[in-house]
């Protein structure tokens, strides 16, 4: 997962090389002007709480792995009537990063064997640059995934009533148009 440090609603960095072998507690709740930004960025009413509760330990030789929980609250328009909609967010964070360039990154080679590979198996590490990587990105991937792009308030349902019986499907329209571009033979 790369993220472009430029469209991101807020940074978080985290300083990977003086990080204990015990690992660090990562506790963080987003303000109202970074809440804001939020909401602009996913075309939501408002982000009512946006909080991490995390740990950030040491994996393998040179890796940092990110296990938790994000929670938030948001309002955001209704898929059918646009009306305002609460919504409460909760998702598990589980990241692996990796330094660019490490050792672990590369695929283990096969000889006259098959690779096997599992959609439903763990993700490939995360790579980082330097001696810091950026939070933000991935707690915002992860917010981004656990909102309901379909999301509708009780009992609002889609109405056929604006949609014209007596119109012409447009497949009658392109039949239409083929049988008149035929010449006679």
């Amino acid at each position: 997962m790369t993220h472009d440090p430029e469209t991101l609603a807020f940074h978080y960095p985290f300083k990977v090389r003086k990080l204990a072998k015990k690992g660090q507690h990562v506790n963080f709740s987003a303000d109202a002007e970074i809440r804001q930004r939020i909401a602009s960025d996913y075309d939501l009413i408002e982000v009512k709480s946006f909080d991490i509760d995390c740990k950030v330990v040491p994996w393998k030789s040179d890796g940092v792995e990110v296990t938790g929980r994000l929670k938030a609250d948001v309002v955001q328009p209704c898929a059918v009537s646009a009306e305002p909609l609460e919504q409460s967010i909760s998702e598990e964070l589980e990241f692996i990063f990796l330094p660019e360039g490490s050792k672990l990154l590369r695929p283990p080679r096969f000889e006259e064997q098959e690779m096997i590979l599992d959609p439903m198996g763990d993700d490939i590490p995360d790579t980082f640059i330097g001696d810091s990587l950026d939070l933000a990105g991935p707690w915002l991937e992860t917010f981004a995934l656990g909102i309901d792009p379909f999301a509708r308030i009780d009992g609002a349902e889609f109405s056929n009533e604006h949609i014209d019986s007596e119109r012409e499907s447009p497949f009658a329209a392109l039949a239409a148009l083929k049988s008149d571009t035929k010449t006679p033979d």
